[in-house]
């Protein structure tokens, strides 16, 4: 699959387009540590895939999204607000 993608982008610059390398996970301390440094560099988060799933076009449970969940000061407080009205506290 990546070669073929990779003929498409011919091997150029794309401003807003990068092909990610493929990275196979050796254990949990390796997930971690590739995840955090996804997330330092400015990343969203990554996409793990089963290897024993068959490549499907689209949504697949052979694939699953790992992303960071960020709080800012004022979401923070949205959510506790949200938190304390639909407690009832």
């Amino acid at each position: 699959m990546l070669p073929f993608i990779g003929s498409i982008l011919g091997g150029k610059e794309w401003k807003y387009l990068e092909l990610a390398p493929k990275v196979e996970c050796r254990d949990t301390s390796h997930l971690d540590t590739y995840f955090q440094d996804i997330i330092d560099k400015g990343g969203e988060g990554i996409i793990l895939r089963d290897p024993s799933a068959p490549y499907q076009p689209g949504r697949s449970s052979g694939y699953l999204k790992h992303k960071a969940l960020f709080f800012s000061l004022a979401s923070s407080k949205i959510l506790q607000e949200l938190t304390n009205h639909f407690c009832n506290i």
